[in-house]
């Protein structure tokens, strides 16, 4: 390489952390130290689908489940709809969590999905709905 730009070509679908540092070399041949690693996240260009599996009754909560990867590096967190509105986002439901509790629901039929969202502003597409009724 010459100059000081190189262009790395990234082929992955799926967000990946990258650590780079750079090191001269002198037309003699001598070479530089190591410069301190940057590390370089790229974004995700498509997340895989999401699904709840299983959903829980306690009392006039409703836990809901689900299963996804931890690998994605930009995963910020999840989106959970209840009736098709926002009820918690990526700020409450972290890029770790497996469950959402929603809490004192009142008698009646619900229906929830979630999605994943990454920090550049990825959303997987929303899951399938799943209906739980409250009594």
């Amino acid at each position: 390489i010459t100059g000081s730009t190189y262009d790395f070509e990234i082929k992955k679908t799926r967000s990946d952390t990258y650590h780079f540092a750079v090191q001269a070399m002198t037309a003699d041949r001598q070479k530089s130290e190591l410069s301190n690693q940057v590390a370089v996240v790229s974004p995700s260009s498509k997340l895989p689908p999401i699904s709840i599996w299983p959903i829980e009754k306690v009392d006039n909560d409703v836990i809901i489940y689900w299963d996804y990867s931890t690998e994605i590096a930009d995963l910020s967190g999840f989106r959970v709809y209840q009736n098709g509105a926002l009820v918690a986002d990526e700020s409450v439901v972290s890029r770790t969590a497996k469950n959402h509790r929603l809490r004192n629901l009142s008698a009646g039929n619900y229906q929830f999905t979630i999605e994943a969202v990454t920090q550049f502003g990825g959303v997987s597409t929303r899951s399938k709905a799943i209906n739980m009724t409250v009594d």
